[in-house]
């Protein structure tokens, strides 16, 4: 399975911390998130980006001010990833990074992370913020598996099975 991640690269840090521990993620549920970093010299960016969404089955939404603040986003990778929802039911999973208006993407979309309590917090609210970070992951993972009635496959296969 495919997956695509909407950041802005003002946010840059934040998402190298969230790509790291989203690896979890893509080793359990074998769904391999790709965003504009990996993007090859040469190649039109747009239509590379235009490309990945169409063949996603999970979109994530790294939601920020920066994130708000881009045209590029609203006007172009928004809209797409709402016709991929219409046209394939992909899963479509906001992440709350930074306080912003959360309405601007998280409706209809149910966004991560929410505490015990399930009220959605800010990745960078929490303390320390890798409990956020760790958090949204646990969350996505439960929403991917859930969603694509899959269970999750440790890296370790039946190796260890019927071993105490």
């Amino acid at each position: 399975m495919h997956g695509f991640i909407s950041y802005a690269h003002t946010d840059h840090v934040e998402f190298e911390e969230f790509k790291k521990q989203l690896r979890q993620v893509e080793r359990l549920t074998r769904v391999s998130f790709w965003s504009d970093k990996r993007i090859k010299a040469g190649n039109y960016w747009s239509a590379e980006i235009q490309k990945r969404i169409e063949a996603a089955d999970v979109c994530l939404l790294l939601a920020s001010p920066g994130f708000a603040d881009s045209d590029y986003i609203f006007d172009h990778e928004l809209p797409a990833i709402a016709n991929q929802k219409a046209a394939r039911n992909t899963l479509v999973i906001p992440v709350a990074v930074k306080p912003v208006l959360i309405e601007l993407i998280g409706n209809p979309f149910q966004s991560v992370p929410s505490d015990d309590g399930g009220a959605l917090r800010f990745v960078i609210d929490w303390k320390p913020q890798r409990r956020g970070y760790e958090r949204a992951i646990n969350q996505i993972n439960s929403a991917i598996c859930e969603h694509f009635k899959i269970t999750p496959k440790s890296p370790f296969g039946d190796l260890f099975a019927g071993r105490s």
